[in-house]
């Protein structure tokens, strides 16, 4: 893969690389999904619901699987009136979800969870470097969340997501699973 310069440049080639991706290329990822949850005694997990027509994986049978399984799921909420802030939100299979203004679902009537109160979260990315920083769509709704919370965070990432390094700032909280379509990596921290 090239190597852009700045992040609007790597967000471009990486939202390319996972326009690429089919359903089918996210199977095995969301399969060692499956893997990171197994076997923990159920807690809070936090996840996210891809927009209709996106590229991104679509985690819905993975969020019924972990339901079923006894984990407290939450969604995100944008945060109305507060720009760069979202809250998490209960979800259960039959809770309704209405897409926000990016066309994002959300679970409207779930009560809000505190994020420090999660034991697991998969966070969105565009992609992911070897040290663990994630590049997201650059509202830095997760940034803000990520700096605070203590839970075990992931990013799902194919290959063609994954990069030796992004641009990072200051701001930016590196998550602590990388999962892939061959296991779960913890990413290394570069100097």
């Amino acid at each position: 893969m090239n190597r852009p310069a700045g992040k609007k440049a790597w967000r471009a080639t990486l939202a390319a690389a996972r326009d690429r991706l089919t359903p089918q290329d996210w199977e095995p990822v969301l399969h060692q999904a499956g893997v990171w949850v197994q076997g923990r005694t159920p807690g809070r997990l936090h996840a996210y619901l891809a927009k209709a027509g996106s590229s991104e994986p679509d985690l819905m049978e993975f969020l019924l699987h972990c339901s079923a399984m006894g984990w407290e799921i939450t969604l995100p909420m944008v945060h109305p009136g507060r720009f760069g802030r979202m809250q998490a939100r209960l979800w259960t299979p039959d809770a309704t979800l209405v897409p926000n203004g990016w066309g994002i679902p959300e679970p409207v009537s779930g009560l809000p969870v505190p994020w420090v109160a999660h034991d697991l979260m998969l966070v969105p990315a565009l992609g992911v470097d070897a040290a663990g920083y994630r590049l997201g769509y650059g509202g830095g709704y997760y940034d803000r969340v990520l700096a605070h919370c203590p839970a075990e965070t992931a990013v799902l990432a194919p290959a063609s997501l994954r990069v030796e390094r992004l641009p990072h700032e200051s701001h930016d909280v590196p998550v602590k699973a990388v999962i892939t379509e061959t296991g779960i990596h913890h990413p290394y921290l570069l100097s």
